[in-house]
């Protein structure tokens, strides 16, 4: 009798280790699976930006003045896609997306008090895009164009709402009809996905703008669901 129990506890313990030993074979089979296929379609990206960067420069040779624009952009959104790529995690700091488009305007002028947040990706990839027109603006009109210029950068996080408040002293007056077009339009409207709201003020003192967005839209709007996932 003991060693029929004997027998058929080994029996169950080895079937149950064999059926562990599988289900973590295939789980590490469909990690790496998952990891190549992110791999692959960050180089298709990668390389689609780079043909349309070719393109467009190629094409907007004669209008150096909206190449400086669109270009900049590009080169913003490849720069956050390869940032956001490198992240072992879906989401990124906050701070991170920051000094990485201030890096270009030495990042010594600028006074950043940070919270650590944590973004998804998308909205991520948007707030890159926001920080390089308003980074780019500073340099063209605002502080970053004067030797005495700063520029200095908050965020709270109350509850699920971000605040980020951008604000330029040391320059000369920013006028309204100087920062319209496509990329004020972008800092306006670009987070409106995640319950975004920009308040944007032309003070004699300088160019100030207030960001709000939900972060818990923003985690919603970045889970893929099943039917969408590589197989």
């Amino acid at each position: 009798m003991r060693f029929a129990i004997f027998i058929a506890s080994s029996t169950a313990i080895i079937w149950g280790a064999e059926k562990y030993r599988k289900k973590s074979a295939r789980l590490r089979e469909e990690e790496h699976q998952r990891k190549m296929v992110v791999e692959e379609l960050n180089h298709r990206v990668k390389n689609k930006l780079a043909t349309v960067y070719a393109i467009l420069h190629r094409e907007l040779r004669n209008n150096p003045e909206i190449w400086e624009e669109v270009g900049g952009r590009l080169q913003a959104l490849a720069h956050a896609d390869e940032f956001i790529g490198r992240s072992s995690d879906e989401q990124v700091m906050l701070r991170d997306i920051l000094e990485m488009e201030l890096a270009p305007y030495a990042v010594s002028r600028a006074n950043i008090d940070i919270e650590d947040v944590k973004v998804p990706s998308k909205p991520a990839t948007m707030l890159a895009l926001i920080f390089h027109e308003l980074a780019t603006n500073a340099a063209k009109y605002g502080a970053f164009s004067m030797a005495q210029g700063i520029v200095t950068v908050h965020c709270r996080k109350k509850g699920n709402t971000v605040e980020i408040c951008w604000a330029e002293s040391g320059g000369p007056q920013v006028k309204p009809t100087q920062l319209r077009g496509f990329g004020m339009t972008l800092i306006e409207r670009g987070l409106t996905p995640y319950g975004g709201k920009t308040d944007i003020r032309f003070d004699p003192g300088g160019f100030s703008c207030i960001i709000r967005f939900d972060l818990s839209s923003a985690v919603k709007s970045s889970v893929i669901p099943s039917s969408e996932r590589p197989s």
